[in-house]
């Protein structure tokens, strides 16, 4: 634990757990922020507080899940579920870069990189081996598929496809995400069947 960093309510780290200069992790709430090992909370980071929900009422149990090997950036902000039957989870070896946003009750997979200032709305849905360029804007209850790609500004308002790659203002599909899917190891043969 870095100075000025903080720990509050019913938290439990895991081993290895780095926490930047004024990083605060948990809150004096009903229920439990639970983060994994070598994970690096980064400077004035906020993760495990109180969702940003109207559905949320005083005293309702909350809980955010986190894996182990992720890096979540400065100023990023992550939140607790919204109600009791739901939580936050976020998995394992994902780069969560600054300024970034996880809501109340989004399911977060493994291996994803969040640029700069990616905002996920509640409820949202995140498969394995997703990336954003920031800022990006994802819509509650939105599912964005495994190996998609979204681009840099974009607004996205719909589900996202496995494979896929989108952008723009209101994003629109604009193909197959080769370059994520090569560095990723699949073959030729295997993205054109």
């Amino acid at each position: 634990m870095h100075p000025s960093s903080h720990i509050f309510g019913n938290t439990k780290l895991g081993s290895h757990c780095v926490l930047m200069t004024g990083a605060v992790v948990g809150d004096d709430l009903s229920g439990r922020t639970v983060i994994g090992c070598n994970n690096i909370i980064g400077h004035h980071a906020v993760v495990g507080i109180k969702c940003q929900d109207m559905k949320y009422k005083l005293g309702d149990e909350c809980f955010l899940d986190i894996g182990d090997n992720n890096e979540i950036r400065e100023f990023t902000s992550i939140h607790r579920s919204s109600k009791s039957c739901d939580r936050t989870v976020i998995g394992d070896n994902n780069l969560i870069m600054g300024s970034c946003h996880i809501a109340h009750d989004c399911k977060i997979g493994n291996n994803n990189i969040f640029a700069n200032s990616s905002l996920l709305a509640g409820h949202v849905i995140v498969e394995d081996y997703v990336h954003t360029g920031g800022p990006t804007v994802v819509h509650q209850f939105c599912h964005i598929g495994s190996f998609s790609f979204i681009g840099g500004g974009s607004v996205v308002s719909q589900d996202v496809p496995k494979y896929m790659m989108v952008s723009g203002d209101r994003a629109e599909l604009r193909g197959l995400n080769f370059e994520g899917l090569r560095r990723c190891g699949f073959q030729v043969t295997e993205v054109l069947d």
